[in-house]
């Protein structure tokens, strides 16, 4: 299931805050705000995170790169194209809003103002 992997692949580094994807911005903007406040807190925080990317490298490792030894997983075929369709658009969301986050970012800060007031 090569197409898949990659899906696989790219999406686990989204979980990771990759640079360039739109967990990154999150995270960045949670880590900046959080580090003006409390600082053990985000010591805190950047430990979890390392142990999140220490265990989705391991994941990834262990689900794609194993040999399969089951005849349970002999009879899985490739994405279909509603599902190939579906992961490009969900990748192509995610690279868009880490490459360009100006356009949710003005729009969560006008429900957040108008929730404010």
């Amino acid at each position: 299931m090569p197409v898949y992997s990659i899906f696989f692949f790219f999406f686990t580094l989204a979980n990771m805050s990759f640079p360039g994807t739109s967990s990154f911005i999150g995270e960045f903007l949670i880590l900046a705000g959080i580090g003006q406040s409390n600082f053990v807190l985000l010591l805190l925080i950047c430990v979890g995170l390392f142990v999140n990317t220490v265990y989705a490298i391991w994941l990834a490792n262990r689900l794609l790169f194993v040999e399969c030894k089951s005849v349970y997983f002999t009879i899985f075929v490739d994405l279909t194209e509603r599902e190939f369709f579906t992961f490009t658009v969900l990748a192509g969301l995610t690279l868009y809003y880490g490459l360009y986050p100006y356009n949710i970012l003005t729009l969560l800060n006008s429900f957040s103002a108008s929730v404010l007031i």
